[in-house]
């Protein structure tokens, strides 16, 4: 049975991982009034969503992890599945719920780099673990 303190740090890293999902996605559907126009900053705007999508992974992988158990390997493969899936969603957004934003496919590619580096680094430093058997 878990203790108090385990369902506290569980709970907290879904809060935390809930709260990132929500500040990606009000970022990536509001003009940011100051903020560069996007034909001037597209690098900058590729590396903001593959940060986006590193630390979303990484967060929800750190939150399924514990909730759920199982084979690590499995978790990080669904949890890169919604991120990219996520994504997606939100260029869709982007394209049909604002008048300011457009899709656009490069950003689902920095996307998903930044869910896959995420992925690999959490593999390779987990699959050392003897938790992971």
């Amino acid at each position: 049975m878990p203790t108090k303190n385990s369902l506290e740090v569980k709970n907290g890293r879904f809060w935390i991982a809930v709260g990132w999902t929500l500040v990606v996605t009000v970022l990536c559907l509001v003009r940011l009034i100051g903020f560069p126009e996007r034909a001037g900053s597209a690098g900058v705007d590729k590396i903001v969503h593959f940060v986006f999508h590193f630390v979303f992974t990484w967060l929800w992988f750190g939150y399924s992890v514990r909730k759920f158990g199982g084979r690590r390997a499995n978790i990080l493969a669904w949890v890169v599945a919604v991120s990219v899936v996520f994504g997606v969603l939100i260029e869709f957004a982007q394209e049909y719920l604002t008048e300011n934003r457009e899709a656009d496919a490069t950003d689902v590619l920095a996307n998903f780099i930044g869910a896959l580096i995420a992925a690999l680094i959490l593999y390779f430093s987990v699959r050392k673990s003897p938790s992971n058997k």
